[in-house]
């Protein structure tokens, strides 16, 4: 063989040793595989409690009952922690600030709670950036507890530069714990973290190697993930990264039931085991983990219930009752003839009675021939019953400072924009959109992205009378400012024009208009008509 032909042989010899190691890698092979030490471990998580410091009411076979507070919450986990044998961690998978307390203390209440309860650690959620990076940097300065978030990079010299740690590592009875982090890649289209903030794909290979480095570093018994990503993203994870032994979760407010957890199975034997815990605190999740030396670990999944059977913790009450004297007092602003349903699943995925009066108040307000709200902008996940509405219920229901802003836009970008609101179904979005002055024909049939899902669209007109949209005229459309700067994606709000605005908050809109009404009868009126129905979501 001559001279340079074995350069080329070796040389082709060598890149494909380099192909294969690589490959080698991607599939999952380790280098030095973890040995579990002997340790008894048990797992308290909570995730999704939007604010929800006290015990709110939720609807259980036609009956309204009592659920969730932190209080209980709190008492369960002395409970268990008591009970236990071995390390307790109490961790949170994001989601705190909402709601009254929000609005009122930013994170005084709601994390000066979680830290009483004695909080290890926490990945934020996207609702920690709904008032933007700068109050969640405030409201970071009431959190003893460290705030974890693997697949997020902050610009140097950012608010939240330092607060917010890639991995930490805890010992607990001698086992040795890796927390990792991982924030949904959603967050600048949900919320509001601004400029300077990057969260990369959880499911990358660059964020394996960040977790093989940390493991590689640490050495730890078990690798734990704190994540706000929802449950079928958390099977992604699972798959992409395998040497995460445990996913707490978040985002999707699904509560696993007791033995059914998700298990996602890899090479030799090892698994990765999911669990997630609902929302608002109705339920604290247990995973309690025995590691056997050099063994796999055995895990068993009991979430807990919690009600007003629950117990109460004495230090939370105290703490409660401390800012529960500093909220405003409670206002009765009307009276609803209909219980109020602000579930998710509900306003986002069809016409929703609450969703009807805050688009037409805003509408009305705004003296506009359009309103359009998001579904997700409406929040409580919850039927409030019939009966007096208060200023707090208000708060719940509309949490986020939003503005009202009027934009003008042409008739073809309204219809770009309801096709986008429709896009998703069956699944429900935040981004579906709730109507006033329009009557919308849906065809959730037709292919998402055709242009073909909205059949249909007239403009009610003064004195009942509609006329079909048209594509060429202009129309003063009112809605809110995170809409308006293309938040859920809608980008065709912010490059359309917008008017000066006044700056008045839609919460203000809405207390204003019940104030005014004695008695509330809320009712859909078929403004969406969907051909067929949306499925539920499971």
């Amino acid at each position: 063989m001559r001279a340079s032909a074995r350069y080329r042989h070796r040389a082709l010899y060598a890149a494909a040793l380099v192909l294969a190691c690589t490959l080698l890698y991607a599939a999952g092979c380790r280098q030095t595989p973890r040995h579990h030490a002997a340790a008894d471990i048990t797992l308290l998580t909570t995730n999704d409690l939007h604010g929800r410091l006290e015990p709110f009411m939720v609807q259980n076979e036609g009956h309204a009952q009592s659920a969730g507070g932190f209080s209980a919450l709190a008492a369960c986990m002395d409970m268990w922690a008591q009970q236990a044998p071995g390390a307790v961690l109490r961790l949170n998978s994001g989601d705190t600030l909402a709601g009254p307390y929000a609005v009122h203390f930013g994170g005084a209440a709601l994390f000066g709670a979680l830290g009483l309860m004695g909080m290890d650690a926490a990945v934020p959620g996207n609702h920690e950036f709904d008032r933007g990076p700068r109050e969640f940097a405030r409201a970071l300065d009431h959190c003893p507890f460290p705030m974890v978030a693997t697949n997020m990079e902050i610009a140097p010299g950012h608010a939240l530069a330092g607060r917010i740690q890639p991995v930490i590592v805890l010992e607990r009875c001698g086992a040795r714990l890796l927390i990792a982090g991982f924030m949904t890649p959603e967050l600048a289209y949900i919320s509001s973290p601004g400029s300077g903030i990057r969260i990369l794909d959880p499911a990358s290979p660059h964020m394996r190697r960040r977790i093989t480095d940390a493991i590689e570093q640490h050495s730890p018994d078990l690798v734990i993930a704190l994540t706000h990503l929802g449950l079928e993203e958390d099977r992604r994870l699972a798959q992409s990264i395998p040497e995460l032994d445990v996913i707490c979760g978040g985002h999707s407010h699904d509560l696993l039931p007791a033995g059914q957890e998700v298990r996602v199975r890899h090479a030799g034997g090892r698994q990765t085991v999911i669990v997630q815990a609902g929302a608002g605190g109705a339920a604290l999740g247990v995973l309690r983990i025995r590691a056997a030396a050099g063994a796999q670990p055995q895990y068993t999944w009991l979430p807990q219930k919690i009600d007003s059977s629950s117990g109460q913790s004495p230090r939370l009450q105290e703490f409660i009752a401390r800012y529960r004297a500093q909220l405003p007092p409670v206002r009765v602003l009307t009276v609803s003839d209909t219980a109020i349903d602000c579930r998710g699943a509900t306003l986002r995925s069809r016409e929703a009675p609450i969703g009807n009066y805050i688009a037409d108040s805003l509408r009305e307000y705004c003296g506009t021939d359009v309103a359009l709200y998001n579904g997700g902008g409406i929040r409580g996940d919850c039927v409030v019953p019939e009966g007096p509405v208060t200023n707090r219920d208000i708060e719940t229901m509309l949490p986020f400072d939003n503005m009202a802003v009027v934009i003008s836009m042409t008739g073809d970008e309204l219809r770009q924009v309801l096709e986008r609101s429709v896009g998703h179904l069956p699944l429900p979005w935040g981004g579906f959109l709730q109507v006033s002055g329009l009557n919308v024909r849906v065809d959730p049939q037709a292919q998402a992205g055709s242009g073909k899902r909205i059949a249909h669209v007239d403009v009610r007109g003064d004195g009942g009378l509609s006329s079909p949209l048209e594509g060429g005229r202009r129309y003063r459309v009112a809605t809110n400012s995170f809409l308006a700067r293309g938040g859920n994606g809608y980008h065709e709000f912010s490059r359309s024009r917008a008017e000066p605005s006044a700056g008045t908050a839609v919460r203000d809109i809405i207390m204003q208009r019940m104030s005014a009404q004695p008695r509330l009868a809320l009712a859909a009126d078929g403004r969406i008509n969907m051909t067929t129905a949306p499925a539920q979501k499971r």
